[in-house]
């Protein structure tokens, strides 16, 4: 079987763009838990970001119609809060990952600890025989609060919110993927402000 979402299947489509060219796209992903083997995503969100400029071109955000809401987690249902919101206008997931893959057509991923997001995504394209057009690289903003906070006695751990409150960004205790795009890229705009090199 065809491995659609493989590295090695991803490059041939991407386009020959300077890395520096391509867009930003800040992602987050909700679940109905956190089980690989048995749980679905709930919302993709993107924040769409020029990578020179660092101003938001565009933000997007879809939910997902799931086929087993018997297996959501009790807690990931409290922590997004799955009763209170609206599913009418969900769309099936083949739908949600194709326009997704429009959306962030050539972009780079950028998340909070992208590799979780990408498993699921990973695994769900591979499903619907889907090739990602995003680009085949991608970044993890908390790899970039470690390297500014490891030898720093806050945060204490590196979960978004904590390291969010870090940099007094302001976020809600209720987890929503747009609001935690949105709070990823605050966080990278305030890390990489930090980061200077010299012009060889």
């Amino acid at each position: 079987m065809v491995n659609a979402t493989s590295f090695m299947n991803m490059k041939p489509h991407q386009p020959d763009v300077n890395y520096r060219d391509r867009n930003l796209c800040f992602i987050d992903l909700e679940f109905t838990g956190l089980d690989l083997s048995k749980h679905e995503i709930l919302s993709i969100a993107c924040v769409l970001v020029n990578p020179k400029t660092l101003e938001i071109i565009s933000e997007k955000e879809w939910k997902i119609k799931i086929e087993h809401p018997e297996n959501i987690d009790p807690q990931a249902r409290e922590l997004i809060e799955f009763d209170k919101q609206d599913w009418s206008n969900a769309l099936s997931l083949e739908e949600t990952l194709k326009e997704f893959n429009d959306y962030a057509n050539y972009a780079t991923l950028i998340g909070f600890n992208i590799a979780f997001d990408w498993a699921f995504l990973h695994r769900d394209f591979e499903k619907l025989l889907i090739i990602p057009k995003t680009d085949y690289h991608m970044m993890d903003v908390m790899i970039l609060a470690y390297l500014n906070f490891k030898d720093k006695s806050q945060p204490k751990n590196l979960s978004l919110r904590a390291v969010a409150q870090r940099l007094a960004i302001n976020i809600s205790d209720i987890h929503g993927a747009l609001t935690d795009a949105k709070a990823t890229f605050e966080i990278y705009k305030k890390l990489v402000s930090n980061v200077t090199f010299e012009e060889e």
